[in-house]
């Protein structure tokens, strides 16, 4: 039989050889096992490196956040090693595995600035963290490493005003005048304003009473060291919440106790002045010895009005205290006050300033020092009427005294006498406008809320400051007009990250 031919056109094509796909087929799973290892790399490696990621990021969190803390404490000096020091902790020390850089800055408008602009203040720091990361079966698919990366922002921002603020004695306190603060049940404390803080460390940095923490409001508690039993106010009561732990709180009046700032020389001879004494015909009468002449009605005492003078031409009422009762007027003028180893002590009557407006910013300041430690007097208000304005900005005489109603010499010593503590009970008569100050004693504000702002004055101005402070009765506290008239006002810091 003839052999087939192929038909017109055809092409041959030979049988591929069963060699030749196995070859074909290696080459392909070849390709593809790389690519699949890679992924497989990727999928594990990745979660490694996200791991890590986070891990930077927490580094750089704790890391601003002690930065912020050693600017607002220490100063820029020591920001970048305590950041290094954090971050090294947890797990990332520059120039080994990891970068670390720290910046202080501004954090102004929600963004960070650095240099810091001329004239401001630095108030953030910012932390880099970065590590290059570890590659093995991964780079089959990639020759870049990864970088993990963490950053952060903390900065110091306002808190808001404190019209309470207790602050450990210097040198030291006692078992009643322990930097403090105190708040008795069965009471109402009304500062929806401003917030109560206290610098004590420690146990009871602030203390709320059997039954008050349902009869308190106020903007916030903040204590450096334990809130004790603040955790049972309503949250309503406290927007701002309460905090134990918190940042110390600066103390607006501390230039006070600066001798250079504010002199207060010892008081002796020609320096000692004598109260005056009116009787009802406004007849001048004469004491006898260290004993206050029957029936006087009126009296006036000595004071400081140049804002320009110097220490030795103060002059104040000594060794002898100064008691107002029932009947009995003291009669001040816009000025300073001293009273040295004396204490003014009002049961009654009435205490009134002739000339002292808030809208002129005219006022008195009364000051209360000693020629020693257990010579310093103070001032106890639990009867009668009272009117104390502070001076304000520009009248304070010497200048110190801008915005300050009262101030307890630091130089008193710090002891459990009750003669030592400063006792205002509020009434509807009286008026109390300004600073008081007493940074080794106690102040006991007792019904506060029924005193009013003087005229020419919408809001009030009570920013108090001391070694302990107790609020007890039916007390308000508002410091709403204290900074614009020129007192000063604690104010609380937020120490955060921002981003």
């Amino acid at each position: 039989m003839p052999a087939k031919k192929s038909p017109p056109g055809a092409r041959w094509f030979p049988r591929s050889r069963p060699g030749a796909r196995r070859g074909s087929i290696a080459v392909a799973l070849a390709v593809s096992a790389t690519a699949l290892l890679g992924m497989a790399a990727l999928a594990s490696e990745a979660g490694t490196w996200l791991t890590v990621r986070r891990n930077a990021q927490g580094a750089a969190d704790a890391g601003a956040i002690a930065g912020i803390y050693a600017l607002t404490q220490v100063g820029t000096n020591e920001v970048d090693s305590r950041v290094r020091e954090v971050v090294t902790r947890n797990g990332f020390t520059n120039g080994s595995n990891a970068t670390v850089t720290v910046e202080t800055g501004l954090w102004a408008g929600g963004a960070f600035a650095t240099p810091v602009p001329s004239g401001q203040t630095p108030n953030a720091v910012r932390v880099q963290v970065t590590q290059t990361q570890t590659m093995v079966l991964a780079r089959l698919i990639s020759t870049v490493a990864p970088i993990a990366w963490g950053g952060a922002v903390a900065a110091r921002t306002p808190g808001g005003p404190a019209c309470v603020l207790s602050v450990p004695p210097p040198g030291g306190g006692t078992t009643q005048v322990d930097g403090s603060v105190y708040i008795s049940g069965s009471n109402a404390l009304n500062a929806p304003n401003c917030l109560i803080a206290s610098n004590r460390p420690g146990r009871r940095s602030i203390e709320l009473g059997n039954n008050a923490a349902g009869s308190l409001i106020a903007a916030a508690l903040r204590a450096h060291g334990q809130c004790y039993n603040c955790d049972d106010v309503p949250e309503a009561n406290v927007p701002g919440g309460t905090a134990s732990g918190a940042p110390l709180t600066e103390n607006p009046f501390e230039d006070l106790d600066d001798r250079t700032v504010n002199p207060i020389p010892r008081f002796t001879g020609g320096a000692c002045v004598e109260p005056t004494y009116r009787d009802a015909q406004n007849t001048i009468l004469r004491g006898n010895g260290n004993n206050e002449p029957n029936g006087w009605t009126t009296m006036t005492l000595t004071s400081v009005t140049d804002r320009l003078a110097v220490p030795r031409d103060y002059t104040a009422t000594c060794g002898r205290n100064v008691q107002i009762g029932a009947g009995q007027t003291l009669r001040l003028t816009p000025g300073t006050y001293y009273f040295s180893g004396a204490s003014l002590i009002q049961t009654g009557g009435r205490i009134v300033c002739d000339g002292c407006s808030v809208a002129d910013r005219r006022g008195v300041t009364l000051v209360f020092t000693g020629n020693s430690s257990n010579d310093v007097g103070a001032i106890r208000l639990t009867g009668g009427t009272f009117e104390l304005i502070a001076p304000g900005t520009g009248n304070g005489a010497p200048a110190a005294y801008d915005g300050v109603a009262i101030y307890r010499d630091n130089a008193g010593a710090v002891r459990n006498a009750a003669g030592d503590n400063i006792r205002i009970e509020g009434n509807s008569g009286s008026t109390l406008f300004g600073g008081v100050y007493a940074p080794t004693s106690e102040i006991q504000l007792v019904g506060t809320a029924t005193m009013n702002p003087p005229p020419g004055a919408s809001e009030g101005c009570m920013s108090i400051v001391a070694g302990r402070i107790s609020l007890s009765g039916n007390s308000a506290m508002n410091v709403n007009a204290c900074q614009p008239y020129g007192t000063g006002v604690a104010q609380i810091w937020t120490v955060r990250l921002v981003q």
